[in-house]
C-alpha cells in the first residue's frame, strides 16, 4: 500500500473505539485515525472527509452499520468497510457481505476483550484478526486500479485455461471452499438456480470461513435466494441428494463412508488448520476417497491458503478441481495457492462455474439459467 488510509472507526462503545485506536495508531500504513459514535456522525464525517476505510460496528443508534454501508453504496463510493458483528445480527451481517469490498469480524470474539485482560494482550489480540482484513482490502484494490498490477503477482505453474471436461464427465459430488468474499459469490453462483433444476442432484458439500453462529443464517439466506435445498451441517446425520450442506461455525466437517455405503457428516473441534475452524482441508481429504474420479472441487475467493493440502488427496483420486478466476476473486489467495501449485483443472469466472454446475452437475435442466 502506497498511500496512507485515512481510517474513521465508528462504535458507540468508546472502550472499543479506543481499543481500535491502540490497535492501529502506530501502523505505517495509516496516516490518520478519527472517530465517531453513530452511524449519522459516520455519514456526516464520510461526506465531508472521504476515508479511505470504516471500521464500523453493526448496532449503533440513529443509523447502524448497515444503513451505513447501504447509504455509501448509495452515493457511488466502494469504500472498504470491515464491520464488527455479533451472531444475533447475522442476517444484517450478510445482507451487508452481499455489497463489495465489506468484511467482518465477529465483535464477541474481536473487541469484546476491551474490558478485560491486559490492554496490551487486548491489542495484540485484535491486530492479529484485524490487520489482515485491512491489507486484504488495499492489495486487492491496486490490482484493479494499476493495469500492471497482475503482472507483478508472482505467476506460478497454474493453468490460466478454462475448465475442459471429458467426455461424458458427470458429477455425483461437489466441494466448494471459500473465505472472504465467499457469500456474496455464493449469492452469485446459485441465484435463482433452483427454478432451472428438475430432478435430484447428488450432495454438495460448502466449507465458509465464518465464526459461530453466522452459518445457519448464510444457509437459510442461500435457500431463499436460490431455491435449493441449503442447510447447516449436522453430527452424524445421513448424506442425502438434492441438500447442500455448509459446515457451521467452528467445527470442522469430515464424510465418512459407513458399511451399508450410506455417507455420514463428521463435525468436530479438532485444532485448527492454516488458523481457521472450519478448514477445507478435512472437507477434501475425506470426501475424495468416497466420491472419486466423481468429485468436483472449486476454491474460490478467500484469504490464506486453505484447501492446499486436501486438493492433491483430490486429485491423487482423480478428482477434478477449478479454482475462481483473479480477476473476480475479492482475494485471490486460496485459489492462488492452487493455481502456482499446478494443482488446477482450470480457472473459471463465478458464471463460468455456474455453467460447469449446471451442466455436469445438476444434468437435467428446465431452462438454460
Amino acid at each position: 500500500m502506497s498511500k496512507k488510509l485515512n481510517v474513521l472507526i465508528v462504535d458507540d462503545s468508546l472502550a472499543v473505539r479506543a481499543l481500535v485506536r491502540k490497535c492501529l495508531e502506530n501502523d505505517p500504513h495509516i496516516e490518520s485515525l478519527s472517530t465517531a459514535s453513530n452511524g449519522r456522525t459516520a455519514l456526516d464525517y464520510f461526506r465531508d472527509k472521504k476515508p479511505d476505510l470504516l471500521i464500523l460496528d453493526m448496532n449503533m443508534p440513529e443509523k447502524n452499520g448497515l444503513q451505513v454501508i447501504e447509504e455509501i453504496r448509495a452515493m457511488n463510493h466502494q469504500t472498504p468497510v470491515v464491520l464488527f458483528s455479533t451472531a444475533g445480527q447475522a442476517p444484517e451481517t450478510l445482507k451487508a457481505l452481499s455489497y463489495s469490498q465489506v468484511d467482518f469480524l465477529a465483535k464477541d470474539e474481536a473487541t469484546d476483550t476491551a474490558l478485560s485482560g491486559s490492554l496490551e494482550d487486548n491489542v495484540k489480540r485484535l491486530q492479529a484478526r484485524l490487520l489482515p482484513k485491512i491489507t486484504q482490502f488495499f492489495h486487492f484494490q491496486k490490482q484493479a486500479e494499476a493495469p500492471k498490477a497482475v503482472a507483478a503477482v508472482p505467476a506460478g505453474p497454474a493453468p490460466k485455461k478454462t475448465f475442459s471436461a471429458p467426455p461424458f464427465f458427470k458429477t455425483e459430488a461437489v466441494a466448494i471452499a471459500c473465505s472472504t468474499g465467499g457469500p456474496r459469490a455464493l449469492e452469485e453462483l446459485f441465484d435463482g438456480l433452483g427454478k432451472f433444476v428438475e430432478q435430484k442432484f447428488g450432495p454438495m458439500f460448502i466449507v465458509q470461513h465464518m465464526p459461530a453462529g453466522f452459518t445457519l443464517q448464510l444457509a437459510d439466506r442461500l435457500k431463499k435466494i436460490s431455491g435449493l435445498n441449503f442447510k447447516e451441517a449436522v453430527h452424524n446425520e445421513t448424506v442425502q441428494h438434492s441438500t447442500i450442506y455448509i459446515a457451521p461455525g467452528n467445527f470442522h466437517m469430515e464424510l465418512r463412508s459407513d458399511p451399508d455405503q450410506s455417507v455420514k457428516i463428521i463435525l468436530h473441534q479438532k485444532e485448527q488448520r492454516h488458523s481457521v475452524r472450519p478448514s477445507a482441508e478435512y472437507m477434501f481429504e475425506t470426501a475424495a476417497p468416497i466420491y472419486r474420479s466423481k468429485m468436483l472441487s472449486f476454491v474460490l475467493t478467500g484469504m490464506g491458503d486453505d484447501g492446499i493440502e486436501g486438493i492433491p488427496i483430490v486429485k491423487k483420486h482423480m478428482g477434478k478441481v477449478i479454482t475462481q478466476t483473479q480477476s473476480t476473486c475479492a482475494v485471490y489467495g486460496m485459489p492462488k495457492a492452487v493455481d502456482d501449485a499446478g494443482l488446477s483443472d482450470g480457472s473459471e469466472s463465478l458464471q463460468g462455474i455456474r455453467k460447469i454446475l449446471m451442466n455436469h452437475f445438476f444434468f437435467k435442466l428446465k431452462a438454460v439459467a
